[in-house]
């Protein structure tokens, strides 16, 4: 990978004043340490102004109802989507975070077959639609949901799976997920299949209806 970031001269110089009659590896490292400075951080960029595509997964494939699928830019703070009766989706520059202050929906999670590999049984996966890479994705500390862990999550360049079959929730509950991404070119998410109709609601005490053959897209353009 190139930078391309300009060092001005007059600092350069002065540098080079400074560290005359430095031993060699001693200004050696003191340029290198200036020019570090001068380049930008890209592994730990925010993804603010960037596209968010969002989709709820369950019973073995995507799940079109309650506001499913969705898309929002990210702002300073603002709500992405809502899974009705369910949660928020509040994105920052640096999280999402899944809000369930207005639940009201049966806990807990229902059980589901694998509805999109790897890790998505009942649960939703983001999709990053605008350039860049995601570079990681952690558990904040403020996720209170009993029993979610890092096998619970999944996440690769442009897509983010978040799994919570067979776990409880109540108005309290969040599931906060702490970002990073890179600045460059990125890869899009697979098509994916289209319900020809409406499954059950995705939690316990629900029995799926005999899903009828889904219609496969094929994959976006690039």
């Amino acid at each position: 990978m190139s930078i391309n970031c300009r060092v001005n001269e007059r600092a350069v110089r002065a540098l080079h004043r400074s560290i005359r009659g430095v031993s060699a590896p001693l200004w050696k490292t003191a340029l290198m340490a200036a020019l570090a400075s001068a380049a930008p951080n890209l592994a730990d960029a925010s993804w603010k102004g960037k596209s968010l595509g969002w989709q709820y997964y369950a019973y073995g494939g995507p799940y079109d109802n309650l506001g499913s699928p969705g898309t929002c830019t990210v702002g300073k703070k603002n709500v992405c989507g809502t899974f009705q009766g369910y949660f928020n989706i509040i994105t920052t520059p640096k999280s999402i975070t899944f809000d369930y202050s207005v639940a009201t929906g049966t806990s807990p999670w229902s059980s589901s077959e694998l509805s999109l590999p790897p890790t998505i049984y009942n649960g939703i996966a983001i999709n990053l639609t605008s350039p860049g890479k995601i570079k990681s994705v952690t558990i904040d500390p403020k996720t209170n949901m009993a029993g979610f862990d890092s096998s619970h999550l999944s996440f690769t360049n442009n897509q983010i799976q978040v799994d919570w079959a067979d776990l409880p929730f109540t108005t309290h509950t969040k599931v906060k997920l702490d970002v990073t991404v890179t600045k460059g070119a990125y890869d899009r998410p697979p098509g994916r299949a289209v319900n020809t109709k409406p499954a059950a609601l995705p939690v316990q005490g629900h029995t799926a209806p005999a899903r009828t053959p889904n219609l496969s897209l094929s994959p976006p353009i690039r």
